[in-house]
């Protein structure tokens, strides 16, 4: 693992473009060619495979926390396509692109760099794959706690109606009765006095 004293970074940094991105850009398109990665150094982005967010994920580098993506496009190489779309979420966004002519620059070749690490492509790319469909399937769970959280409100809301509703009905048959018992007591009343009148 490279570490961050490497001076071989610093040069690399000093290199790349900075970029900044406002809510609702997109930053790379599912489906487009890539030939670079990005570091996100502030602010929020969620990324959407196949129209579906999978994951969010958040930067603060003055506390020490960044997030990169796009850098399987990279490994694969210029002919592949973005397995995902990454879009702002926050105010704005501040990101370093480290392009493939960068690091070529800087390490040799990609692969040169890899094999340092004494790691491929392939293995890079398998680890990214994972992280995606984690970040997957913990989005597909959450979606479905919170319709199963929908589904309960719903009931209570139609526990409430109902009880709602049979507590009126039962209030009106109290008063109807009341009113009956009332009305037959009128009734008699009248019914003596026109006997003691007669």
């Amino acid at each position: 693992m490279l570490q961050l004293t490497d001076p071989r970074l610093r040069t690399l940094m000093m290199h790349c473009k900075t970029m900044e991105f406002w809510n609702k850009d997109t930053i790379l398109k599912q489906g487009e060619p890539g030939d670079c990665f990005y570091i996100l150094m502030e602010g929020e982005v969620q990324i959407l495979v196949d129209g579906k967010v999978v994951a969010t994920q958040a930067a603060d580098a003055d506390h020490g926390k960044v997030y990169y993506f796009g850098e399987v496009a990279l490994l694969e190489g210029t002919t592949n396509n973005r397995n995902s779309t990454v879009r702002v979420v926050s105010t704005c966004a501040n990101l370093v692109c480290v392009s493939k002519d960068n690091i070529n620059d800087t390490f040799g070749s990609v692969k040169a760099l890899l094999e340092e690490q004494h790691t491929s492509a392939a293995e890079q790319i398998e680890q990214s794959g994972y992280k995606v469909e984690k970040a997957h399937k913990r989005t597909k769970a959450e979606l479905k706690e919170s319709s199963k959280a929908d589904d309960l409100n719903k009931q209570m809301l139609n526990n409430m109606h109902v009880d709602k509703a049979g507590h009126s009905n039962k209030k009106k048959e109290a008063e109807k009765n009341k009113k009956d018992k009332s009305s037959k007591g009128k009734t008699v009343d009248h019914e003596l006095h026109l006997a003691y009148v007669q």
